[in-house]
């Protein structure tokens, strides 16, 4: 029984460890721990824990191993497996323990499940990857033991030594090429061929024709991504100057989120402990045809307001002039 609990928990961990992390009012942190350690080293922390349920609440932890999923550049959602299964050697799981591996929570009550990481001696230098499987397994009504809100906290480990880390800026791009209307989207991928995992972060600066810069924004400054060791990563960023909402008018996405001309994306992103940097352009045009058009026309009636003016004020000049030629 035990080894099945440890299997779905894997499994379903696997379909959602990426959520918010909080199930059945339960909530975890940190979502995410980043450790360092040098071989022979051992590596104590904890996940802290919180049931703000109306309802008792046990549960239990175990360890994981995870990778990137193939193919999958985007969302960034591990691919879980066992801790006795060996994949590509950063397995991380068999070096993790817990001190309590089952605890209870009262209504509103918080806990810790205390971790351990126990770094051979003859550890590789590296990035190795693990999880903290965290499954609620209260007695449900009549239905034995609940795998519901399983939960998955990433343990991420760099051992020290003769580490690589490289990465590759593979393509930066800027979408639409051509459009009405803000936002402009921009996207760049990464391919880490080092040992380590990274986060590049950096930010994209938007300059007009006239080398100006108009706005700078941030990539992956918040989200804080990283790209594993022999994996792809695609990073995004957005320009834009209001939040409209769904479904706004075309008139109202090129009068609010106006721009005009052809404008430059200029990337740059840094990574490592050697602060490295990597650097691309893109070019894309925002042409508001309808705010352009209706510019004209109001140009337009003002030329025709004007020139009404000017005939009739120099028909009222003439025929003054015109009623005093006779006059003495």
């Amino acid at each position: 029984m035990k080894r099945v609990i440890a299997t779905l928990a894997v499994l379903a961990a696997s379909l959602g460890a990426l959520l918010p992390t909080a199930a059945s009012a339960l909530t975890f942190s940190p979502p995410t721990f980043d450790f360092s350690a040098n071989p022979g080293d051992t590596v104590n922390d904890a996940v802290r824990l919180h049931n703000e349920g109306a309802e008792p609440v046990t549960l239990k932890v175990e360890a994981a191993n995870f990778a990137s999923k193939p193919g999958d550049e985007t969302s960034g959602i591990p691919d879980f497996y066992s801790s006795g299964e060996i994949r590509d050697g950063r397995e991380l799981a068999p070096w993790i323990s817990f001190i309590n591996k089952e605890i209870t929570l009262r209504p509103g009550e918080r806990g810790s499940v205390f971790l351990e990481i126990k770094v051979p001696a003859d550890a590789g230098p590296g990035s190795y990857f693990g999880a903290a499987i965290v499954t609620n397994i209260s007695p449900s009504t009549g239905q034995g033991v609940s795998l519901i809100g399983n939960t998955a906290i990433l343990v991420m480990l760099k051992v020290g030594g003769d580490v690589v880390e490289e990465a590759t800026l593979t393509g930066f791009t800027a979408a639409p090429k051509i459009s009405a209307s803000l936002p402009a989207r921009f996207e760049a991928r990464i391919e880490n061929a080092g040992t380590v995992h990274l986060r590049p972060i950096g930010e994209v600066r938007i300059k007009d024709v006239f080398g100006r810069t108009v706005a700078v924004v941030p990539m992956n400054r918040r989200e804080f991504k990283s790209v594993l060791p022999g994996g792809a990563r695609r990073y995004s960023a957005e320009w834009s100057r209001s939040e409209l909402a769904e479904g706004a008018s075309s008139w109202e996405r090129q009068r609010k989120n106006f721009a005009f001309g052809l404008y430059t994306a200029e990337l740059t992103l840094e990574y490592g402990l050697q602060k490295k940097v990597m650097t691309a352009t893109a070019r894309f045009w925002v042409f508001p045809w309808m705010v352009i058009l209706a510019g004209l026309a109001a140009c337009a009636s003002a030329i025709l307001v004007i020139a009404g003016f000017l005939k009739w004020y120099r028909k009222r000049v003439i025929e003054r002039f015109e009623s005093r030629k006779g006059q003495p």
